[in-house]
């Protein structure tokens, strides 16, 4: 489609080139040259009107479309921040709960490793201490012998 602006300009140019060429020939064509040409003028207005007019509907269709889409744009934005909120705070929730699942099984691992460890080091020194008193018992035993001894020989 031609700018209206350029159509205007050639039809301006054409009606220019009528005129001269009426002035060079004689004045009852002239006249009816003359009617002819605000005619045309007349319709080229007419035209340039319409073709405004359309321009300026199809400016303010356009106006509408970008702003129904800027608004659509917006909430849809809008709608994504707030799911994007929504499973950031899911994983957050999910992190949280599997880092207590884990600290539970360290803590309860730790228990049950340092109750081994402590029963098997209370069950060792009960071991030895039941070997200090069975020490002890054959010292007694031997000391009680020894004294017997003596008294065999110091008699």
């Amino acid at each position: 489609m031609i700018d209206p602006v350029l159509a205007a300009l050639i039809l301006l140019l054409v009606l220019a080139a009528i005129i001269i060429a009426l002035q060079l020939r004689g004045p009852a064509r002239q006249e009816h040259m003359l009617h002819m040409l605000e005619y045309a003028i007349d319709q080229a207005r007419a035209d340039a009107e319409t073709t405004r007019g359309l321009m300026t509907g199809s400016e303010r269709a356009l106006a509408g479309s970008l702003a129904a889409l800027s608004s659509t744009m917006i909430r849809d934005q809008g709608e994504a921040r707030a799911l994007l909120e929504t499973k950031l705070r899911e994983m957050s929730e999910q992190a949280a709960l599997r880092l207590g699942a884990i600290q539970n099984a360290v803590t309860e691992t730790l228990a049950t490793t340092v109750e081994k460890q402590m029963t098997g080091s209370f069950q060792r020194v009960i071991d030895q201490f039941g070997q200090v008193q069975k020490a002890m018992t054959d010292v007694q035993a031997v000391t009680a012998q020894i004294g017997d001894l003596k008294r065999i020989f110091s008699n």
